[in-house]
């Protein structure tokens, strides 16, 4: 059980973050530009968490109590070790993002609502 070379270390999780944003980023878009709620835009959210997953697992690799120190001999370069650790935070900002374009998204939802309420009468 050796440490993955950097890239092996960020493909899985940089992939879920760049399609779950997409897709997440394509959702929001068509909700606001269309005026009514987009379910699919969560796939989005769904994959950016299995990111987190993904990263979270290499995290705990190193931090295991059991075999954790025999891990961390095996990571040949600083960027490695320093990857173990960002991508869990890279990944948890990005969902943490959510919450706030949600609530801009839902916002949004309201006030055209609140807008095509009043422009009829």
């Amino acid at each position: 059980m050796g440490a993955p070379e950097t890239f092996e270390l960020i493909l899985l999780p940089m992939v879920c973050l760049i399609l779950g944003g997409f897709v997440y980023g394509t959702g929001a878009y068509q909700s606001v530009a269309n005026g009514r709620s987009i379910p699919w835009r969560w796939i989005g959210v769904c994959l950016i968490a299995l990111g987190l997953l993904s990263a979270a697992q290499h995290l705990w690799d190193l931090m295991n109590p059991s075999m954790g120190a025999f891990y961390e001999q095996t990571i040949r370069t600083r960027t490695n070790k320093i990857a173990h650790y960002a991508l869990p935070i890279l990944m948890l900002a990005a969902l943490l993002a959510v919450v706030p374009i949600e609530r801009i998204i839902r916002r949004e939802l309201h006030s055209e609502f609140r807008h095509d309420e009043f422009t009829q009468r």
